[in-house]
């Protein structure tokens, strides 16, 4: 016999609740991927004057 799988739940959500709370969710993602993305280009930048100072081409090896 299949064992039914319950996950717990608030009783009192709508689903309005749940549809404004998954939004929220969603935003919060969507903020912490721009905050990755900028921490990215700042590491590139810092890499690239990093290379430009230190690397082979720079003007005071």
């Amino acid at each position: 016999m299949a064992e039914i799988i319950a996950f717990p739940h608030r009783v009192s959500d709508t689903g309005a609740e749940h549809v404004a709370e998954q939004k929220d969710q969603y935003t919060r993602v969507e903020q912490s991927i721009d905050l990755m993305m900028k921490q990215i280009e700042i590491t590139k930048t810092a890499i690239a004057n990093f290379i430009s100072s230190h690397g082979p081409n720079s003007k005071d090896p």
